[in-house]
């Protein structure tokens, strides 16, 4: 028996816009309080999806939640980070 295709429209932005949601940026947000244990890699990926949610998502109300605040304000306070090119 012969399997049948159809062709579908893949839309990025519905695909884009199911990670838009606070669960997913409280989760964003635990993995970059632990910027020290992490790889720069995974921290610069961290950033990326949340600025994807953000500005491609427009949902930037989005990361008006206390745990971001309190994770960004950890990282932009720690000014041993300052010399440190992986941050």
């Amino acid at each position: 028996e012969q399997e049948e295709w159809e062709d579908t429209a893949f839309n990025f932005q519905t695909y884009l816009n199911r990670f838009a949601n606070s669960q997913v940026v409280t989760n964003y947000s635990y993995l970059l309080s632990q910027y020290r244990k992490n790889a720069p890699h995974t921290n610069h990926q961290a950033v990326k999806m949340l600025d994807t949610i953000a500005r491609k998502c427009n949902m930037l109300p989005m990361l008006y939640q206390l745990t971001c605040f309190k994770v960004f304000d950890v990282i932009l306070s720690d000014h041993t980070l300052d010399k440190d090119k992986n941050f």
